[in-house]
C-alpha cells in the first residue's frame, strides 16, 4: 500500500506466514465504528477456483487485530488430493464484516450426493456452497448454512457447471453451486451461485425466502417473475444498495462469460430493481463501454459506491 506520492506505507502481509500461501480480498471495512483492512490468506485451488485459509483483520495502525479460523468444519481437497490440512476452513470469496462485530466468510464442503438425476452415480461427490457468520473476538460460529440442504429449490439439475461423469470419488467433486458472495441483510442473507445464475434470499432460520434466476429459469419454487432483459450468468457480488419497505436495488458484476461456454459475451454491470410486495425484477441500468468491451470469464466487482447516473452505458 502506497501514498498518493507513492510512498510505501504497509507491505504486508506479515514475513512469519507461510510463503506457500496465497493472500487475496484484500478490503476496507469498518469494525466497531473504526476502519479496517482484511484480506484472506491461505491455500488456493486453480482447479476449482477457491480455497482454504483465514481472513485476517487490521487497524489503523496495520496491527493484526484479528484472526479468523474456523477448523475442522470441512472436508477438503487441495492439489486433486483429499484431505491436506490448511489449518482454517474458509474459502477467500467472502469476508464480509457486519455493523454486530460478526464476519460472514464462505466454504466449499466435499460432500457425497447422489447425483443420479444427472446421469452421474447414486454415490457421487459435491463441493457444497456454505457459508458462516462468525464471531470476530471469540471465532465462534453463530450461524450456518448449506446449499445441499436446499436441493428442492437448488436442484443438481439446474446448475450450469460442466458435468463430466467423474465425480465418484471425493478427489474430483462437482461444483454445481459455487457460492461467491454473501451480504447480511436486516432479515437475512443475500447469497450468490455463479454456477446455478442464482441469486437467493435466505431468511434468519435458514429457509429460503425467494429467489433471482439470471437464466430466466422461474421452474424453481420461490423465483420472482422478472422482465424478459433480466439476464446474467456466472456473475459476482450482487449487493444491495439502496432500499426501501417495498424493494431492494441491486447491483450486479455480470460476467456473461465463460471458457467453456465460448467465452463470446462481453461483462457487463447491471442495476436490478426488486419489487418485494410484486415479487417482480426489473433491469434499470446496464453499464458497458462498447467502444472498449471487456471479456470477464471470472472474478470481478462493481463499484457499488460510484454515482451510477453519471455513468450510465459506462462499465462500472
Amino acid at each position: 500500500m502506497t501514498t498518493d506520492a507513492g510512498e510505501l506505507v504497509w507491505h504486508g502481509p506479515s514475513a512469519n506466514l507461510s510463503s506457500s500461501y496465497n493472500y487475496q480480498n484484500f478490503r476496507k471495512a469498518q469494525l466497531n465504528n473504526k476502519p479496517v483492512l482484511t484480506y484472506w490468506y491461505g491455500y488456493s485451488l486453480a482447479t476449482f477456483g477457491h480455497g482454504y485459509g483465514s481472513v485476517a483483520v487490521l487497524d489503523e495502525t496495520y496491527k493484526t487485530i484479528a484472526n479468523v479460523c474456523v477448523p475442522n468444519t470441512v472436508l477438503q481437497i487441495y492439489s486433486g488430493v483429499q484431505g491436506v490440512d490448511s489449518g482454517c476452513y474458509h474459502d477467500q470469496h467472502e469476508s464480509y464484516l457486519t455493523n454486530q462485530g460478526t464476519i460472514i466468510t464462505s466454504a466449499y464442503n466435499t460432500t457425497q450426493a447422489d447425483l443420479t438425476s444427472i446421469g452421474g452415480p447414486k454415490n457421487g461427490w459435491i463441493l457444497d456452497g456454505i457459508f458462516h457468520e462468525i464471531n470476530i473476538t471469540t471465532n465462534e460460529v453463530l450461524f450456518t448454512w448449506r446449499s445441499s440442504d436446499h436441493l428442492t429449490q437448488i436442484p443438481f439439475t439446474a446448475s450450469h457447471q460442466v458435468f463430466n461423469g467423474t465425480t465418484n470419488a471425493a478427489a474430483v467433486p462437482w461444483d454445481y453451486f459455487h457460492i461467491n458472495s454473501v451480504q447480511p441483510l436486516d432479515d437475512g442473507y443475500l447469497v450468490n451461485s455463479r454456477h446455478l445464475f442464482t441469486t437467493y434470499k435466505v431468511s434468519k432460520n435458514g429457509s429460503i425466502e425467494w429467489i433471482i434466476n439470471g437464466g430466466n429459469n422461474n421452474t424453481i419454487p420461490g423465483t420472482l417473475t422478472q422482465d424478459a432483459n433480466v439476464y446474467f450468468s456466472w456473475q459476482h457480488f450482487p449487493r444491495v444498495v439502496a432500499s426501501t419497505n417495498t424493494t431492494l436495488t441491486l447491483d450486479y458484476f455480470n460476467n456473461d462469460n465463460a471458457a467453456y461456454a465460448g467465452a463470446v459475451n462481453s461483462t457487463s454491470g447491471l442495476e436490478l430493481l426488486v419489487d418485494l410486495e410484486a415479487k417482480h425484477v426489473s433491469l434499470t441500468k446496464t453499464f458497458i463501454n462498447n467502444g472498449d468491451k471487456i471479456y470477464a470469464n471470472s472474478q470481478g466487482e462493481p463499484d457499488h459506491a460510484v454515482n451510477r447516473d453519471a455513468y450510465t452505458n459506462s462499465l462500472l
